[in-house]
């Protein structure tokens, strides 16, 4: 589970014949840091959720240099395009690499939030030091109080 990945699994993307549906990041670039800027992104099984999700980690992650992959695209032309570009903090989570919630949810709620905070104390090393979160959010409020990132949760 990376914190800010980089683009890599969307450069594979791109090799295999990419469509370009980057026209949609217009429309989740208002929401950001607006009270509706929870988005679930669903499509029936085999629709490209997973490509979807690799073209917004790849245009939104501050691991990623990506202007000259996506200038050629469709949101390039949008007048948000370099205001969110590569300039927000990502967190991938795949949830199927982890069996069914349904099975044991606690356990799934328990192994997410230690895995996100251990990825977050990894990330934010210098802010962590000697400080132990033992939830995701009291980790995410640790790190706006004493840093300088834009955080919204």
């Amino acid at each position: 589970m990376p914190i800010n990945p980089d683009n890599y699994d969307f450069n594979r993307v791109l090799i295999s014949g990419y469509v370009d549906k980057t026209g949609t990041i217009s429309f989740i670039n208002p929401l950001i840091d607006s009270e509706n800027a929870f988005l679930c992104i669903a499509r029936p099984r085999s629709f490209g959720k997973s490509v979807a999700l690799k073209t917004l980690i790849a245009y939104y992650s501050k691991g990623c240099d990506s202007k000259d992959i996506f200038s050629k695209y469709e949101i390039a032309h949008d007048p948000s395009f370099l205001e969110h570009l590569n300039q927000h903090n990502v967190i991938y989570w795949d949830m199927s690499s982890y069996g069914t919630p349904e099975a044991d949810f606690d356990q799934f709620l328990k192994e997410f939030n230690k895995q996100v905070i251990r990825e977050l104390t990894y990330a934010y090393s210098d802010l962590f030091n000697g400080y132990q979160a033992t939830d995701v959010i009291e980790a995410l409020k640790h790190i706006k109080l004493t840093s300088n990132e834009n955080l919204s949760f």
